[in-house]
C-alpha cells in the first residue's frame, strides 16, 4: 500500500491537515476499535513502543515484535523508545548516561536495522516525554543519548526517521 505522505513531505510539512496517528494502550485491539470509529479519516499513523531496559522479552523478541507491527499495520509508523526502568519500590530510574555511553549500541542498532529494512517513512521518539519527572532523564545526557541513537539509526541506513523529541 502506497503510503499517504512521502518522506520529503513529513520532513518539510509540505502538506495540508492534520497527521491524526493512534495506537494501542494496552492491547492490539484498542487500535482496530479506534480505526472503526474513523472510516471516514482513520489514522495514517500506527504508534507503537519499544522498551530498551527492563523489558521481559529479548531484544531479538523485542525486534521480531517491531517486524511483526510493521508488517500487521499499514501507514507510516510511529515508534517510541523508552530507557526508563521501573524499581521495585515504584520509583523509575533514567538511563539515558547508559544509552549515551553505549552500554544498549547492539539493541538500538537491530531496531535500526528492522525500521530500515521496512523502508517507509517513520516518526522515531527517543526517550518520549523526557522531561516527564517520571522519566529521571538528566538534560545534559538526555541530548547526548538522543544523538548517538539518532547516530546509530543513520550508521544502519534508517535514514528515513523522522526524529520526534517531544515532552
Amino acid at each position: 500500500a502506497s503510503l499517504p505522505l512521502s518522506l520529503s513531505q513529513l520532513r518539510t510539512g509540505d502538506f495540508e491537515g492534520t497527521l491524526h496517528c493512534a495506537g494501542p494502550l494496552h492491547r492490539p485491539e484498542e487500535y482496530d476499535d479506534y480505526v472503526a470509529a474513523f472510516p471516514e479519516t482513520p489514522p495514517i499513523t500506527y504508534v507503537f513502543y519499544y522498551t530498551l531496559v527492563a523489558s521481559r522479552r529479548t531484544p531479538a523478541e523485542n525486534q521480531a515484535a517491531i517486524a511483526a507491527h510493521l508488517d500487521t499495520y499499514s501507514g507510516i509508523p510511529f515508534l517510541g523508545m523508552s530507557y526508563t526502568s521501573t524499581n521495585l519500590d515504584g520509583t523509575s530510574t533514567g538511563h539515558d548516561d547508559e544509552v549515551a555511553a553505549g552500554l544498549f549500541d547492539d539493541d538500538i542498532r537491530g531496531v535500526a536495522r528492522v525500521m530500515a529494512e521496512d523502508g517507509r517513512p517513520f516518526f522515531f521518539r527517543p526517550g518520549f516525554e523526557f522531561n516527564g519527572a517520571w522519566n529521571n532523564y538528566t538534560p545534559e545526557t538526555y541530548v547526548l543519548a538522543f544523538q548517538r541513537i539518532h547516530d546509530l539509526f543513520e550508521e544502519e541506513g534508517a535514514d528515513q526517521a523522522i526524529l520526534w523529541a517531544s515532552t
